[in-house]
């Protein structure tokens, strides 16, 4: 099972920052489906939130004078991943990064292929390091 830690801070204009990327909505987003094995707050230390997946578990460390609530709503998409799919968010990105993705020869197959071939990849983006750049 392959293990990720998100430690959550904020820019000065209050926006929050993943990992140290400002702009980490502007890139791919991790897609897969997650529920909630542990939460764990404090008022000494940040909270702990561990999401636990079918492949993957990821640590989200969230500084404690964060409302977790707030900051779970805005770096996670509640709900499943056929609606995360068809949200405008994801769609957003989508027009942004699928021309990064197929690019040169491959900018030829229509948008809407290019998207079911990343739905039948399950958005296997580790294949793709263009997509996080």
């Amino acid at each position: 099972m392959s293990q990720y830690s998100v430690i959550v801070t904020k820019h000065t204009n209050g926006a929050y920052v993943i990992n140290d990327q400002i702009d980490w909505q502007g890139i791919f987003p991790f897609i897969a489906e997650f529920y909630i094995k542990e939460f764990e707050t404090s008022k000494k230390k940040p909270s702990r939130v561990l999401l636990l997946g079918r492949t993957n578990q990821i640590e989200i460390i969230i500084p404690n004078e964060f409302n977790i609530q707030d900051v779970l709503a805005a770096i996670l998409f509640k709900g499943n991943l056929t609606a995360f799919a068809e949200s405008n968010y994801f769609q957003e990105i989508e027009k942004r990064r699928l021309p990064i993705l197929f690019m040169d020869k491959l900018s030829v197959i229509p948008f809407e292929t290019q998207r079911k071939l990343m739905q039948e990849a399950d958005y296997a983006l580790d294949a793709y390091p263009a997509a996080y750049s």
